[in-house]
């Protein structure tokens, strides 16, 4: 952010360390154009009252259980040392949110597989589907596991923010659904020129 109104560019490179195993992926890049009148960045750590864990059953909720970080670099706010995960399908996570722009943040390795994400419509919408699974024993320790961007901040009819919804969902039994932390951008641009995004 806060980048000149002139040409960019950015330079991504894969180095070779003493493990030759290492993945790397690229999806697309999100440029958004024009002047943020303010930005706010607030973060859900794992074991915040804010994510409600489910479903309200006993063999669900006992499923969740803590573990040790690996060493992930994590913003202010957000437990360094330890993680929640459950391996029990249909187990869920739950929060409510404010925020233009949603990361959401667990350990991935090959013992964690697929999940299902649902975004708003009281998280009742069409789940995507999605595999965190990984190709080799290394465990990608600050692994983004869900991006979505654009969401509305629209100020509701009693003057507060729209506030939207996640539920995540285990969708495999005796593989590992993670969370370390879920990360919200808040910020209005004003003077918007337009917006791109690129893939590879």
């Amino acid at each position: 952010s806060g980048l000149s109104p002139a040409l960019h560019t950015l330079i991504l490179t894969v180095k070779k360390g003493e493990d030759l195993r290492g993945l790397f992926t690229f999806d697309y890049a999100q440029v958004l154009v024009g002047n943020a009148t303010s930005f706010n960045r607030t973060v859900i750590d794992a074991f915040s009252d804010q994510l409600r864990l489910g479903p309200a059953e006993p063999r669900y909720l006992e499923s969740w259980n803590r573990y040790g970080g690996y060493n992930a670099s994590v913003p202010d706010g957000v437990n360094f040392s330890s993680f929640r995960a459950t391996d029990l399908v249909g187990a869920n996570v739950y929060a409510a949110f404010k925020g233009s722009t949603l990361f959401y943040y667990g350990p991935c390795y090959t013992a964690s597989h697929a999940y299902t994400v649902s975004l708003d419509g009281g998280a009742n919408s069409q789940p995507v589907q999605l595999n965190a699974s990984v190709p080799f024993t290394q465990v990608v320790a600050r692994c983004l596991r869900y991006y979505s961007g654009g969401l509305s901040t629209q100020i509701s009819d009693s003057g507060s923010q729209i506030e939207h919804e996640i539920l995540i969902t285990n969708s495999q039994d005796k593989k590992w659904l993670t969370v370390h932390w879920l990360e919200m951008w808040d910020f209005q641009l004003v003077e918007s020129t337009g917006m791109s995004t690129g893939a590879s």
